[in-house]
């Protein structure tokens, strides 16, 4: 399996933005909040594939993550 880079990453989070705005303007809530979520990994994805950090699996939880590398 191919790694992705940084713009893959980056590429996806606009897809999946876009998603969330259609799904907004469907009054689809639900599925707009799961599009701005994947959109957020796809971006700490991207930021950590930029820096040269590991990328964590998909089983591992995103959120605790995310919340770690912002602290520092």
């Amino acid at each position: 399996m191919k790694l992705m880079k940084y713009k893959g990453y980056l590429k996806k989070a606009k897809i999946f933005m876009s998603e969330a705005i259609i799904d907004i303007d469907n009054m689809c809530y639900s599925k707009a909040i799961s599009a701005l979520w994947f959109m957020i990994e796809s971006l700490y994805r991207a930021i950590l594939n930029y820096y040269k950090q590991p990328i964590p699996s998909r089983s591992e939880p995103v959120i605790s993550k995310i919340i770690r590398f912002i602290k520092g």
